[in-house]
C-alpha cells in the first residue's frame, strides 16, 4: 500500500460533518454469500450507480461488496461538489491529443453527469441539499485572471461553451469575496450536495429494489472459474457471471495486479467551521453556498453550507500516518486564515482527509479488462467523482448489458503503468514541490 495502514482502516469512524449530521440506519442482514449475476466491489457513488442502473433495468442479481460501511470512503467523506471534471488535462491538452470532437463530446458529457445526478435525485426523492447552481475558479494573481480570460475567449471559440468571466467587483456584489483573489471564471453547471446523504440515499434505493449490500465485507482475491469469476472475501467466497471493480483511491494492492501501477492515489483533507453568523459572513463578503476554488495547481476548494459552516478543502500530504494529522490540519488552518482573514478567529470543528485518485494518462479509465472478459473497472477521476464517477458507473453498467454508452473513447481504456511505478510516492512529492513552485510564479 503506498500509505499507512490508517488510511485503509475501515473499522476507524471518519470524524467528518458529513458523518455527524446524518442519522445512520443498520443494513438488513442477508443471507450467506452465493452467486449473483453481477458482483461489484466497491460501494461508492460509482458501484452503486452501476448498481442502480441494472436494478432499473430489471436485474437485481446484483451484490455491492465493500470493505467498509456504506460511504466510509471517498464517496461519503469529499467536498460535496457535484461539478464538472475528472481529468487531470485541460480542454486545450485533450483536443491536441483526441481532437475537436472528442473534446466537444467530453464538454456535453460533463454537462450531462451533473443533470444526471439532479434527475435521480428528483426521480427517488433523494433528500441531498442541494446547493446554489454553478462553480467559480478563483483567479490567485493577475496573471491567473489573464489565462482565465484565455480560457474563456478558447472555451467560446471552439466549442461555444458558456461560462463568464467575473471581475472583482462582480465577485463583491456575488458575495464571494476575498482579497486573495482578482476575479474568477464562472461556470454555470454544477452544485454542492451533501456527498453521505446522497451515497446513503444511493444506498437505500438499492435495498428497496432488491439489490444485495454486504458492507464490511474485505474482498481478498478475485480469479476466473470457467465462464465466471470467484471472489474471495472475509466473510466467504462470492460467484459472478460478471465483475465491475469500482475502488477508485482505496483499490488496495493485487485487487488489480495488471493495472494498479497506473493508479495514484492522493490525499485531500477538509476543515469545516462552526456555523457562522449573517455578520460574520458580511465582514468577509462571502456569504453565497456557490461552489469555490482557487487557480492554483495545488488548489484549495471551499463553499458555504446551507447551515452557515464555511467548508476549506485543499490537496498535501504524502503520509497518512495518523502522527501526521495534527501538522496537516494546522496547515490548512493556515491556508484558510490566509484566504479567509475575516474568520481567524472562527472555530474549525471538523478535520477529516481521505483518497482521490490520478491515473497515468491523467483521464478516467471505464472498460472491460482486456486480459480478463467479463470484468470491468471504472475509477480515477482525479477528485471530482460525485458527478463523473455516478455517471461512469452508469455507462459501465450500460456496457455490461449490451447497450450503449455514452463515453469518449479515450476514456474506454485500461489504466497504463506509471514508469517505474514503485517510484509512485517518489512522483507525488516531486509533483508537489513542483507545483509549489510553478503557484508562487503563476
Amino acid at each position: 500500500m503506498l500509505y499507512h495502514p490508517s488510511a485503509y482502516d475501515t473499522s476507524s469512524p471518519v470524524p467528518s460533518y458529513w458523518e455527524a449530521s446524518v442519522q445512520r440506519s443498520e443494513l438488513p442482514t442477508r443471507p450467506e454469500p452465493q452467486h449473483y449475476d453481477v458482483v461489484i466491489i466497491g460501494g461508492g457513488f460509482t458501484g452503486q450507480s452501476a448498481a442502480l442502473t441494472f436494478a432499473e433495468q430489471g436485474q437485481t442479481s446484483v451484490a455491492v461488496l465493500d470493505a467498509g460501511k456504506p460511504g466510509w470512503g471517498a464517496s461519503g467523506r469529499n467536498g460535496g461538489f457535484c461539478s464538472v471534471g475528472g481529468t487531470g488535462l485541460s480542454y486545450r491538452e485533450i483536443e491536441q491529443q483526441f481532437g475537436q470532437s472528442a473534446c466537444q463530446h467530453f464538454l456535453r458529457m460533463q454537462t450531462r453527469t451533473i443533470e444526471r445526478v439532479a434527475e435521480r435525485a428528483g426521480q427517488y426523492a433523494w433528500n441531498i441539499d442541494a446547493c446554489l447552481p454553478g462553480e467559480l475558479q478563483l483567479a490567485h494573481s493577475p496573471k491567473a485572471f489573464k489565462a482565465q480570460r484565455e480560457k474563456q475567449q478558447y472555451l467560446q471559440q471552439r466549442f461555444d461553451h458558456p461560462t463568464e468571466l467575473w471581475d472583482k467587483s462582480t465577485c463583491q456584489q456575488q458575495g464571494v469575496d476575498s482579497p486573495a483573489f482578482y476575479g474568477g471564471l464562472y461556470v454555470p453547471s454544477g452544485f454542492g450536495l451533501h456527498p453521505l446523504k446522497y451515497d446513503l440515499a444511493l444506498t437505500r434505493t438499492l435495498l428497496d429494489m432488491g439489490v444485495h449490500w454486504h458492507a464490511e465485507t474485505f474482498v481478498d482475491r478475485w480469479q476466473r472459474i470457467g465462464q465466471g469469476f470467484q471472489i474471495q472475501t472475509s466473510r466467504g467466497d462470492f460467484s459472478a457471471k460478471q465483475l465491475l471493480i469500482a475502488t477508485n483511491g482505496y483499490t488496495r494492492p493485487g485487487l488489480l495486479p495488471n493495472y494498479e501501477a497506473g493508479l495514484m492515489p492522493v490525499q485531500s483533507n477538509i476543515l469545516v467551521t462552526r456555523p457562522l453568523s449573517l455578520e460574520e459572513q458580511q465582514q468577509q463578503g462571502w456569504h453565497s453556498t456557490l461552489m469555490s476554488y482557487d487557480s492554483r495547481h495545488l488548489l484549495h476548494y471551499f463553499r458555504l453550507l446551507p447551515d452557515g459552516r464555511f467548508l476549506f478543502g485543499g490537496r498535501g500530504g504524502t503520509s497518512a500516518n495518523p502522527n501526521t494529522l495534527a501538522a496537516m490540519r494546522a496547515l490548512l488552518t493556515r491556508d484558510f486564515h490566509q484566504l479567509f482573514p475575516a474568520w481567524k478567529s472562527v472555530e474549525i470543528e471538523y478535520f477529516w482527509r481521505g483518497l482521490l485518485c490520478l491515473s497515468a494518462t491523467n483521464m478516467p479509465h471505464v472498460c472491460e479488462l482486456p486480459d480478463n472478459r467479463g470484468a470491468y473497472v471504472a475509477m480515477a477521476f482525479h477528485g471530482d467523482g460525485v458527478a463523473m464517477g455516478s455517471w461512469c458507473g452508469e455507462q459501465v453498467a450500460r456496457q455490461m448489458m449490451g447497450m450503449d454508452s455514452d463515453l469518449p473513447e479515450f476514456m474506454r481504456q485500461p489504466p497504463k503503468a506509471f514508469p517505474l511505478p514503485g517510484l509512485r510516492p517518489l512522483y507525488l512529492r516531486a509533483g508537489y514541490l513542483g507545483y509549489h513552485m510553478l503557484d508562487l510564479w503563476s
